[in-house]
């Protein structure tokens, strides 16, 4: 689908109502007043016939209706809007017909089109939950384009500055927050909605607890090698809530190994091997904790298999080390070429040079 509004605006076609008499349900006064004015009238195209020449009594007011939203929502400058909105605001039982519109809309998932609509009719009527259900439908259309994010945030920058009562726009500010990875400000925004609820539902209450333990996981991840011990405090207890994610045994893995805890890193290094083992890093993870235990027949293993996959450098390195530590020096050799090949200024490459050639 093309989440165009432009798009969208070019399916409407505009007359010049000579026979106004399909308006006549309007307010009385304001009907009189609208008779010879020179208004052009859009009809939504995807409301008619495949007749591209519609008839007198295919125009009943629900296609000038659903037009003249579309043009309200989609076009802030467009030259008929002041007319359209008085007209809707004085159409006995409009709002009814709208929200039923729209109801349906979303139901079908035509979530682009109940956008437009919505935000055209949150400019004329100001209503809380109007603008909830707009800001609820942007925020299910947000990852479709730049465009619709974009919309999403000014509809929540306007909700919290004009829609006082509308506490529960920080719910929404919180979700957009924990999307883009902001877990503090999501806890921010969800604290200042239940400061402002004098009850809170659970779901709220389970929402924030999640929020917490996103936030312990990012904090401790930042922790792996400045405090290891305060990251493993962090990341344990997440165990259970991650259980299916093989990337917080290997960051758990990797502050162990910090701590020069080699068996604890190889025990929850298996772990995430059994959710993915595709992990590159897992298993080069492995290979370090068991060169580090002199295990390095199983650590060159790891290191094969990763430097089959990467051809990176410091694999390389990691396995001419592994090498000279069990004399064997043929494969050792073997490995200095190839790092020699990969990146002969390599720093560690260098020293490894001295080190050990050095002493041949």
């Amino acid at each position: 689908m093309n989440y165009d509004v432009n798009e969208r605006l070019s399916k409407l076609i505009f007359i010049e109502l000579n026979d106004m008499s399909v308006l006549e349900r309007i307010n009385g006064d304001f009907y009189k007043n609208l008779l010879g004015k020179d208004i052009l009238f859009p009809i939504d195209l995807k409301m008619m016939t495949e007749n591209k020449n519609p008839k007198r009594s295919d125009l009943t007011m629900d296609k000038f209706f659903v037009g003249m939203l579309l043009c309200i929502g989609g076009n802030d400058g467009f030259i008929y809007n002041n007319y359209y909105e008085d007209i809707i605001l004085n159409f006995e039982n409009s709002q009814e017909f709208y929200k039923g519109y729209i109801y349906n809309l979303i139901n079908q998932g035509d979530l682009f089109e109940a956008y437009i609509l919505l935000r055209g009719f949150s400019k004329i009527y100001y209503d809380c939950n109007y603008k909830e259900k707009l800001i609820s439908v942007l925020y299910n259309l947000k990852d479709k384009n730049d465009f619709l994010k974009s919309e999403f945030k000014k509809e929540l920058d306007d909700a919290m500055k004009n829609y006082r009562d509308f506490t529960r726009v920080y719910i929404y500010k919180s979700m957009m927050e924990k999307d883009e990875g902001k877990y503090m400000l999501a806890l921010e925004s969800i604290d200042r909605y239940i400061n402002f609820s004098e009850n809170v539902h659970q779901d709220v209450k389970d929402y924030r607890n999640q929020l917490v333990s996103f936030k312990d996981y990012e904090d401790g991840k930042d922790k792996i090698y400045s405090s290891p011990k305060e990251a493993l405090e962090k990341l344990i207890p997440l165990m259970d809530m991650f259980k299916d994610d093989a990337l917080l045994p290997y960051y758990i893995a990797i502050a162990y190994r910090k701590l020069g805890m080699y068996e604890q890193a190889i025990y929850y290094l298996e772990i995430s091997r059994e959710l993915d083992l595709d992990i590159v890093e897992v298993v080069n993870e492995l290979g370090l904790n068991y060169a580090s235990i002199e295990m390095y027949d199983k650590a060159i293993s790891c290191f094969k298999t990763v430097f089959k996959v990467t051809n990176a450098i410091e694999v390389c390195t990691n396995l001419i080390m592994s090498f000279y530590k069990i004399n064997d020096v043929e494969n050792m050799d073997r490995y200095f070429d190839l790092a020699k090949k990969i990146n002969e200024d390599d720093e560690v490459l260098k020293e490894l040079q001295n080190v050990i050639l050095g002493t041949r």
